[in-house]
């Protein structure tokens, strides 16, 4: 399905067969990258420019959740939908954190790899 508003054309792909990936769509307003915005849990993770052929490719994986952590999390700037916590990290064991404050981000994970925001 693929709909517009002013600023950005946006496809979403069905996820029905994904146990681990809700929804998920591709936003743009550029032929090359957009924004991938994947819903996991109830939360939304907006990944930044993330290449048009990733999309199709994560499309048609045989497993979106594995596609996802190998090709997607940890790899493209991520944002969050506004309702989420603002402190987000990257671990260092590859996991991600999404909490109000810094104090105890990846605590059990290694540390703390990256801050996002």
């Amino acid at each position: 399905m693929v709909t517009s508003n002013p600023r950005f054309v946006c496809e979403s792909a069905d996820m029905s067969r994904s146990s681990f990936v809700n929804r998920a769509r591709f936003c743009s307003e550029d032929p090359e990258v957009g924004y991938l915005i994947v819903n996991l849990n109830g939360r939304d993770y907006i990944h930044d420019r993330v290449p048009r052929r990733l999309w199709r490719d994560f499309r048609s994986a045989p497993s979106f959740g594995s596609f996802y952590t190998a090709k997607i999390r940890g790899l493209y700037p991520l944002q969050l939908g506004d309702s989420e916590p603002k402190a987000t990290a990257i671990c260092k064991d590859g996991s991600s954190t999404y909490i109000r404050t810094r104090q105890g981000a990846c605590s059990g994970h290694g540390g703390v790899a990256r801050w996002l925001n």
